[in-house]
């Protein structure tokens, strides 16, 4: 049997770093952070690093730690895959276990199964805690956090290169400026940068500017104007311009949800919002983005925001099981939210459905 290799906690970049020489990394892998980006590009690179296409269906478990017992998990451990010596399992959500289960992890995690790679999932981990502080010695530790400064930098040099362009300096920063370094954002506005330019070729200021079109931060900043003002005009065009910029499913729902967990810390301070604070990394510590959280704040009532997360949270699980285009789904959602008890009106609800 082959043992964990432990390599400690690694960086997203690290983590790529590892795959892409070889380096074993060991047979558990766990990951967590805060960049959902990041979080997911990062799963799928372990998954690819172990099965191809050909083998994908056939070698990959998934299984969910809310809903599964040890006897899915053991079965998942000990199946042999069809068409393929390889496995792997992601399991997410461990931290739901019963403490049975997670103790018999902790015994798997000495003495792994060979040809099997186990992937655990979970976005916030407190690793002072049990079994949590155990599996940290047992595991690699991936920390899918938001990257800044030189790390940021680097990354978009990266994704560039490995698809073949160049950038420039000055397109670097408005690319940084503009998504506020949300990673998600920086993608979609490359993919279209990728579009106009010819392979070999170096990403101007001007392909740049005809790919973002406006900012996709000035955008951001309007859908918040909307919502704070109860404005269906204005938030009906940041929205149809967001999907276009972004048409990311998870994008909306993620970005909403940080901004009103941050409405929520801003009612619950009297507006005196902490700087470091991880819901705001989403949505910028400073400028116009932190006025219109404090006016949010003030305009709705904490009932309001409470009621407009949870809706938040189920559109955003509905999203992820559905064919629709997020677009007019999310501009529903903020009609509704926008609707609040104090002055909603059931004709006017089902004309901006």
């Amino acid at each position: 049997m082959k043992s964990t290799s432990k390599q400690g906690i690694l960086s997203f970049r690290d983590f790529e770093q590892h795959l892409k020489s070889g380096k074993d990394l060991g047979s558990v892998v766990f990951f967590t952070g805060e960049e959902s980006y990041l979080f997911e590009r990062a799963i799928k690179l372990f998954v690819n690093a172990y099965l191809d296409e050909n083998t994908r269906e056939y070698g990959m478990i998934r299984l969910d730690g809310e809903s599964c017992n040890w006897g899915d998990i053991e079965n998942a451990l000990k199946t042999s895959p069809m068409f393929t010596t390889r496995k792997v399992i992601l399991l997410q959500h461990p931290g739901h276990l019963s403490m049975p289960v997670k103790s018999a992890l902790t015994e798997y995690f000495k003495n792994p199964t060979v040809d099997t790679w186990l992937g655990l999932i979970e976005p916030m981990v407190d690793w002072r805690k049990k079994p949590f502080k155990e599996w940290s010695e047992l595991v690699v530790r991936v920390q899918c956090d938001s990257l800044t400064g030189s790390d940021l930098t680097q990354w978009i040099t990266d994704l560039v290169e490995a698809e073949g362009f160049h950038i420039a300096p000055e397109p670097m920063r408005i690319v940084e400026s503009t998504s506020d370094g949300d990673m998600q954002i920086i993608s979609g506005i490359l993919e279209k940068a990728f579009l106009l330019v010819e392979p070999g070729e170096t990403i101007t200021e001007e392909i740049l500017h005809s790919a973002t079109g406006n900012s996709c931060r000035y955008t951001w900043d309007s859908l918040l104007s909307a919502i704070a003002a109860r404005d269906f005009q204005t938030l009906w065009l940041a929205v149809d311009y967001l999907q276009k910029q972004v048409p990311s499913v998870t994008y909306f729902t993620q970005m909403l949800s940080r901004t009103f967990q941050g409405v929520l810390l801003a009612q619950q301070t009297k507006g005196d919002i902490p700087f470091d604070i991880n819901v705001y990394k989403s949505i910028g510590y400073f400028g116009k983005s932190r006025i219109l959280i404090q006016n949010i704040a003030k305009n709705y009532s904490r009932k309001e925001v409470e009621d407009g997360l949870a809706m938040i949270r189920t559109t955003d699980r509905e999203l992820k099981t559905s064919s629709k285009s997020p677009g007019p789904v999310i501009y529903s959602l903020l009609a509704k939210i926008i609707l609040s008890e104090k002055i909603r009106n059931p004709q006017k609800i089902r004309e901006y459905q």
